[in-house]
């Protein structure tokens, strides 16, 4: 016989998943993890000298691109080209414009660029005063290194730089943005352009913010040293290939043409950290951590495989003892557990219980099919005796209305014929829903008693156009409002009650509107009746009219339903009936 895998106990299941799955893998992986976790750590140490070298690159762009932001903002002033552009017959003229157009903006917009050492202005047109922010190009300016290495520009320069500004006499490095303004054709008569020097301060912080072990230097693009964070002649020349950063130590290069529009480029030199051998443990200590590991492992598959398979044999042997009824559940001896095999444990006694009550259910069922044919006997007697009574009903009140008309009681006669249509209307309508027309026969003969009862006192008029009484409307669903205004609305001193039954088609509805000059009722009874009605929970008051508010909602969903009332001044009922003519007969 071949053994199959569903053939191995679970707890050897388990032990071959634990050998062949974690401890021969992690055995091998153990060695590949030793060999590079050197390389690893390199990788770490460049990728955080990388991300030095990304934050450094993007702070000298940002230092740069405020320069050329404040180039930019001037480079499209009007005003500033109007100035320079401008004779003027003398000096007081000029420094009235400058004072004016441009130096209460100049002046108080540059302090906010802290990079920003100056900002000049140099123009060819003789009649400015050569002071302030304003400088005339003279031979000397045109002698400048920054001047000769821009020659007469038509674009925008970022110029590294070795001499003196006019306010300065010393031969210092300077890096200076320069940028003609021709942005506007019409002013070109004078050659002008604006110069911004970037402070070099700013550059050096940069440096050295760094880790002090590396070494940056910030090369333009003839490859000549602009910044060093360590002592270097500026703008000598950066020898790449003549042993310059040679010996134990990473080169990182990034070049900053997308940071500040230029070749420039900024070398990182970084020492080769000596991590040294891996500590490891020595020779007899792996053996043994591994012997602690492998006894702790199997220890845990043990326990683990022992919490499986002792439910799983008793929730065996138990189902196999199930021979008879009623099927006994599996007792919580220990705990049956929240897992998946406690869950089966539950499953099984749930399924138990469930087995016990249909079985009890189908003894209790057949002595409820015996009671439920005595109680249908029962139902269809009741059922004929129900045809009787009625009938019984009719044939006394036709009985009392002959005797009437026997004895010249023609009024008494003509209510009892009335009184014995409308019982048997009521008993014989088999549909729910009725013409309109219908309807307001029927209600009319009930107007008919009233006014029988009441007399003279009681007068009513139905306004009902010929074309909607062919609109279905449910059964004695406007009879309960006109009840309701005869006996509530009705006063016993009332002399004149007048009864208005008004029915119209409104937006697609049929309104009914039932207004009586009746007693009326206070604000707080009318709406202690809406708020009943409105209601859907069962209540024993306002039967007749929660009982019409029901059947529309059923029938047509929340319909207007209103009852409008004044203490002395009568009561208006106001209900919106759905469908159309003729549709649902």
């Amino acid at each position: 016989m071949v053994m199959t895998l569903n053939d191995i106990p679970v707890g050897r299941k388990l032990f071959i998943i634990y050998m062949a799955g974690v401890l021969l893998p992690l055995t091998i992986l153990n060695g590949l993890v030793i060999n590079r976790f050197q390389r690893r750590l390199t990788e770490q140490y460049l990728a955080e000298n990388n991300a030095l070298m990304d934050r450094a690159a993007l702070r000298i762009g940002d230092i740069v691109n405020n320069g050329e932001y404040v180039l930019q903002k001037f480079f499209t002033d009007r005003g500033l080209y109007r100035i320079l552009n401008t004779d003027y017959p003398g000096n007081r003229e000029f420094v009235n414009i400058y004072n004016d157009l441009f130096a209460s903006t100049v002046l108080s917009f540059l302090p906010f660029y802290e990079d920003i050492s100056s900002f000049m202005l140099y123009t060819t047109n003789p009649t400015v005063i050569n002071g302030g922010n304003v400088r005339f190009i003279t031979d000397e300016i045109r002698s400048h290194p920054w001047f000769v290495q821009s020659g007469e520009l038509q674009r925008s320069f970022i110029i590294p730089w070795i001499g003196s500004n006019q306010e300065d006499s010393r031969r210092d490095l300077h890096v200076s943005l320069v940028h003609p303004l021709n942005y506007y054709s019409s002013f070109d008569r004078y050659y002008n352009f604006m110069k911004a020097d970037i402070k070099l301060s700013s550059l050096e912080e940069i440096f050295t913010e760094l880790s002090p072990e590396a070494e940056l230097i910030l090369l333009d693009g003839g490859s000549r040293i602009i910044l060093s964070s360590v002592p270097r002649a500026p703008l000598s020349f950066y020898d790449r290939t003549g042993g310059e950063g040679t010996g134990r130590r990473y080169i990182l290069e990034r070049n900053l043409e997308k940071e500040v529009g230029t070749d420039w480029l900024l070398i990182g030199s970084f020492p080769v950290k000596a991590t040294g051998r891996t500590l490891l443990p020595s020779d007899w200590m792996l053996p043994l951590i591994g012997l602690i590991l492998f006894i702790n492992s199997s220890l845990l598959i043990w326990w683990v495989s022992r919490s499986l398979t002792v439910r799983m044999n008793r929730l065996t042997d138990h189902i196999r003892r199930q021979t008879g009824e009623p099927m006994t559940l599996l007792e919580d001896r220990g705990g049956t557990g929240t897992d998946e095999i406690g869950g089966l444990i539950e499953s099984f006694n749930q399924m138990s219980r469930r087995i016990n009550q249909l079985v009890h259910d189908v003894y209790a069922s057949e002595l409820t099919n015996r009671e439920m044919v005595l109680e249908r006997q029962k139902a269809e007697l009741h059922a004929l005796q129900s045809q009787v009574n009625p009938h019984y009903l009719f044939n006394i009140l036709e009985t009392v209305r002959m005797k009437s008309v026997l004895k010249g009681e023609d009024e008494t006669a003509e209510i009892l014929q009335l009184l014995s249509a409308s019982f048997r209307r009521m008993f014989t309508w088999g549909k729910d829903l009725i013409p309109l027309g219908e309807s307001l026969y029927f209600l009319e003969e009930y107007l008919k008693i009233q006014r029988y009862r009441l007399g003279d006192r009681l007068s009513y008029r139905i306004h009902c156009d010929g074309s909607l009484k062919t609109w279905p409307v449910p059964k004695l669903i406007i009879q309960p409002l006109v009840e309701n205004s005869c006996r509530h609305g009705f006063r016993d001193d009332s002399e004149d009650f007048r009864l208005n039954i008004r029915l119209e088609k409104v937006s697609g509805w049929l309104q009914v509107t039932v207004e009586d000059n009746g007693a009326g009722m206070e604000a707080s009874l009318v709406e202690e009746i809406q708020n009943s009605i409105d209601s859907r929970e069962d209540m024993d008051r306002f039967v007749g009219l929660r009982n019409v508010r029901s059947r529309l909602r059923a029938r047509y969903g929340e319909g207007l339903f209103e009852i409008i009332s004044r203490p002395g001044g009568g009561t208006r009922v106001v209900l919106h009936i759905g469908g159309s003519e003729g549709a649902g007969l």
